[in-house]
């Protein structure tokens, strides 16, 4: 996962300073993609650049610049034995130091969370007062010697989900390891959990398939709410728009066949209908035998249905999002 710009503003503004740690670039075989990042602080950290050794060694570093009060620091690091990881790589990490005097550049990778897009940091080297990030939307021609020029790139990745039954909370428990926003969607507030994790928000609605208007363009949906009848009604209003990602039904292949046909009759387009994924997170099937029965009904299983339903949802996320462009919400 990465650090999103709204972790970075909390911890400028709650004065206790932390190190940005990014990954800028890569080598053949990492750990982690470029922009994957962490941030650091003198007792804790947030995030992951891929762990072992490296990792390791970049807290230590980090703890270090807090400890003596340099800024900005850039690591090149060959990923070989004497590094204590066999990946055969290399990799180029920045360090900046979060605190008060950086927050004018903070906004503006906050906002990148929410919109998505491009921008660039130049961050220079330095002791005094002044912000040492200037935020660009093309990269400097000319940067001054010893200027870091980092692009940050972010595509939000934004999940609904309707029904807070067994296998909604197993998704939503799954989901939220991933770096998303998931909003959950359920008429009861009884069903919801009294903790969830920073990235899930709860949305009490009467009108479950009212809120279909609400969901931010290029968001994926699932619906597996407690009634066959809600879940078309849901369907439905999913269908009526073209700029969702995947739109998902829990539900067998009778269900899926019931729902299809019932679409067409109600005058909703081939290729709209097309577009409904029923069921979701499907196992493969192996040949017929005991064993085969004994591994169908593990499936039915709420975890096991997260479990196939997220690595699904991941696989279609992937497929839309170039290589190195990492989504955000999960760190909060």
């Amino acid at each position: 996962m990465s650090v999103p710009g709204a972790r970075l503003i909390e911890t400028a503004r709650a004065g206790a300073p932390a190190v940005w740690v990014r990954v800028e670039c890569t080598r053949g075989s990492a750990p982690r993609e470029p922009g994957a990042s962490m941030l650091v602080g003198a007792l804790g950290e947030a995030g992951t650049i891929g762990g072992g050794h490296l990792e390791f060694e970049a807290i230590a570093q980090a703890r270090r610049m807090l400890a003596s009060g340099v800024r900005v620091a850039v690591r090149d690091v060959v990923l070989g034995a004497s590094a204590g990881q066999c990946c055969g790589g290399a990799v180029v990490l920045s360090m900046r130091r979060i605190d008060a005097r950086e927050s004018p550049w903070l906004d503006a990778l906050a906002r990148l969370d929410e919109a998505g897009g491009t921008l660039w940091l130049a961050t220079r080297a330095g002791d005094d007062d002044a912000p040492h990030t200037v935020v660009a939307d093309a990269p400097p021609e000319r940067p001054a010697e010893g200027t870091l020029v980092s692009r940050v790139d972010v595509a939000p990745w934004r999940v609904w989900l309707f029904g807070a039954g067994h296998v909604g909370e197993a998704v939503v428990r799954v989901l939220a390891t991933l770096p998303l926003h998931l909003v959950w969607v359920d008429a009861r507030a009884d069903r919801f959990p009294a903790a969830l994790p920073a990235n899930v928000e709860v949305l009490e609605s009467d009108s479950p398939a009212h809120e279909v208007r609400a969901i931010p363009s290029g968001a994926d949906v699932l619906v597996m709410t407690h009634s066959h009848a809600l879940d078309f009604d849901v369907c439905v209003a999913l269908l009526a728009r073209e700029d969702l990602g995947a739109v998902g039904v829990i539900g067998s292949a009778t269900k899926a066949a019931s729902f299809r046909a019932r679409l067409a009759r109600r005058g909703v387009a081939p290729g709209r209908i097309a577009r409904l994924r029923c069921p979701i997170g499907e196992p493969p099937r192996g040949s017929d035998g005991p064993a085969v029965a004994v591994r169908h009904a593990l499936d039915r299983h709420p975890g096991a249905i997260a479990i196939s339903v997220a690595f699904e949802l991941w696989s279609l996320r992937r497929a839309r999002v170039p290589a190195g462009v990492p989504a955000t919400g999960a760190t909060r």
